[in-house]
């Protein structure tokens, strides 16, 4: 975590370096780039990595705004490019060793997460940062007011999401606790090898999350749409979940489909369920892990099958006709 406040460091004390009377130079072309240099050839030996940035504005006391910003990983391949970062925070926190960031906004951001053969990820070197110190505290209290990703890219090995707008709070994060609240987020994702896409609106916290207009297209079909809840998603002995299916449809040359572009061979639909032929299910679907209820119809071509409208839980067989 000490490497986060000389990272910091850095960056903020390099930008604030002349403030006293000269600010004003740090707008002319040849002391940004006298300042660009010190703080990219200081983080690029520090991370074994190659950063660059093409210019910024800094606008006294709390403002920086910086643009085009490229990170490389350590094997030299594009980690992060982000077109814009917007950052207003407050310089004096820094004196108790606070982190007071008041608004952050990434602007068209592309991140590249990859795996590598050690089953490490390429951005370990950022997440190090972020660790305990030697005497296994964080030195540092971290307060972001309103945290913005715009218009993002993002991938992770062959996960593409080609379209993710958030944004968050992060009222607290220090050695004690760490408090996450989401107040909106917008995601799209496709992977490389599967002809799928993945939407959904989310936002929540720590206790609960909340996922609505949930769609999940596979080929020409939609599998799912639907709301899903998740109460307590850290804690796996009070894990709670609501999902509210509007349409949730399968068929066995679907799912046969689906196993083989994820990579699952062998598998073979047992006959009960291939005599169904398709399976189209409307209702809820709450529980814990290991008690897992339905309430809801569902639609196969040998009938129909809903709960019955009474206290009795039984389901009801319908075969073109009603219970």
């Amino acid at each position: 975590m000490r490497k986060a406040l000389i990272v910091i460091g850095i960056v903020l004390g390099s930008i604030m370096l002349l403030m006293g009377g000269v600010v004003g130079l740090l707008h002319l072309k040849g002391v940004q780039t006298y300042v660009i240099s010190k703080v990219t050839n200081k983080l690029s030996k520090e991370w074994q990595t190659d950063v660059r940035i093409a210019q910024f504005h800094y606008r006294p006391l709390s403002h920086l705004v910086v643009d085009s910003i490229y990170l490389s990983d350590q094997q030299k391949d594009t980690l992060a490019y982000i077109e814009q970062i917007d950052l207003r925070f407050n310089p004096l926190a820094l004196e108790d060793l606070r982190l007071d960031i008041e608004q952050l906004v990434l602007k068209k951001p592309y991140i590249n997460i990859q795996a590598l053969p050690d089953s490490s990820l390429n951005c370990q070197f950022i997440l190090d940062l972020f660790k305990k110190d030697s005497s296994g505290e964080f030195p540092l209290q971290v307060h972001v007011g309103n945290l913005q990703l715009q218009q993002t890219r993002l991938r992770y090995n062959d996960i593409l999401a080609d379209q993710l707008d958030l944004a968050l709070t992060l009222p607290i994060y220090s050695k004690d606790s760490l408090d996450i609240h989401i107040e909106s987020m917008h995601l799209r994702a496709q992977m490389d090898q599967l002809d799928a896409t993945f939407e959904a609106n989310l936002h929540g916290g720590l206790d609960s999350i909340f996922a609505d207009s949930i769609q999940f297209n596979f080929k020409e079909d939609r599998l799912f749409d639907g709301n899903v809840a998740l109460y307590h998603p850290t804690h796996l002995d009070s894990f709670y979940i609501h999902a509210n299916c509007k349409h949730l449809y399968f068929d066995e040359v679907l799912l046969q489909d689906l196993l083989t572009q994820l990579g699952i061979k062998g598998v073979t639909l047992p006959i009960p369920l291939r005599n169904l032929k398709h399976i189209h299910y409307v209702g809820d679907i709450d529980g814990r892990l290991e008690d897992i209820q339905l309430h809801g119809a569902f639609t196969t071509a040998l009938g129909s099958m809903r709960e019955m409208p009474s206290e009795n839980r039984s389901l009801c067989i319908i075969s073109n006709t009603s219970c």
